[in-house]
């Protein structure tokens, strides 16, 4: 997980929150369900495109991927709206950023800055076991 609910939260006006995660009218709640559900998979997103490059799960927390996972939670959530609007340009253009980022860390033009939880191998020595001459050669 590379953002949490709080920081979701923190990110999107509560009222809009509102508005973006709760299907029922009658309720002035946040659904956190849904926060949730979009936050997963904004994961298994960021993942798909980590698989390969670096090794699963991150040891190390990244900030790059964390404001990835929240353009790409707010865009999902924004997408949710019953007035079938035009999105914000604010989170559209915060969503093609991260998908060009993911796209970059993919290809391995742009780096996460992190250590890698592989240890590099040490250096081996294959030793070979054959049996002793039968004939001599003098």
């Amino acid at each position: 997980m590379y953002c949490t609910v709080a920081q979701v939260k923190g990110l999107i006006p509560s009222d809009t929150l509102v508005a973006l995660t709760q299907d029922d009218p009658t309720k002035q709640t946040v659904n956190n369900d849904i926060i949730k559900k979009a936050i997963a998979n904004a994961g298994e997103r960021i993942n798909a495109h980590l698989r390969g490059r670096y090794p699963l799960p991150l040891a190390q927390k990244s900030d790059l991927l964390e404001g990835i996972a929240l353009d790409l939670v707010r865009y999902a959530l924004y997408l949710r709206r019953p007035d079938g609007g035009d999105l914000p340009s604010a989170v559209v253009l915060a969503y093609k950023t991260a998908n060009d980022d993911l796209e970059k860390l993919q290809k391995g033009d742009l780096s996460l800055g992190i250590q890698s939880t592989q240890k590099p191998q040490p250096n081996q020595v294959w030793l070979v076991k054959v049996p002793k001459r039968r004939f001599d050669l003098s």
